[in-house]
């Protein structure tokens, strides 16, 4: 019997194969826990589900402080890489990519992953 930790994973692989250029993806709660991840080092997982939590309940609780409204999708823009953040039913899909993803599809797929890992919940 397949468990939803698997099928997280699987989905997680088929995103990042959809789109060159993800570094790592992981699903996690709002608190920051790891729900499945397609990073095997547990400091890099860790670490970017703790900070990638933090930031977007901080733009969540921002947003509705100053409009009333609840963030979905937050991306942060670097240099080299870029980083989305996107609500998945009760947790958060944090994926990081490299500039050579192409930003409309990589949007895309993380949207598309995001609707079916929150039906799996």
């Amino acid at each position: 019997m397949v468990t939803k930790s698997e099928l997280f994973i699987k989905l997680l692989q088929k995103m990042e194969k959809s789109v060159e250029d993800i570094l790592m993806s992981a699903l996690v709660t709002r608190d920051g826990l790891i729900m499945a991840s397609t990073e095997s080092d547990r400091v890099k997982n860790e670490t970017l589900a703790a900070y990638g939590a933090v930031v977007f309940n901080r733009a969540d609780e921002t947003m509705q402080l100053f409009s009333n409204d609840t963030i979905n999708l937050l991306v942060f823009d670097g240099k080299e890489n870029r980083v989305m953040a996107i609500r998945a039913g009760e947790a958060i899909l944090i994926v990081l990519a490299g500039k050579n993803a192409p930003a409309g599809l990589l949007l895309h797929e993380v949207q598309n992953t995001a609707g079916k890992l929150a039906e799996l919940m």
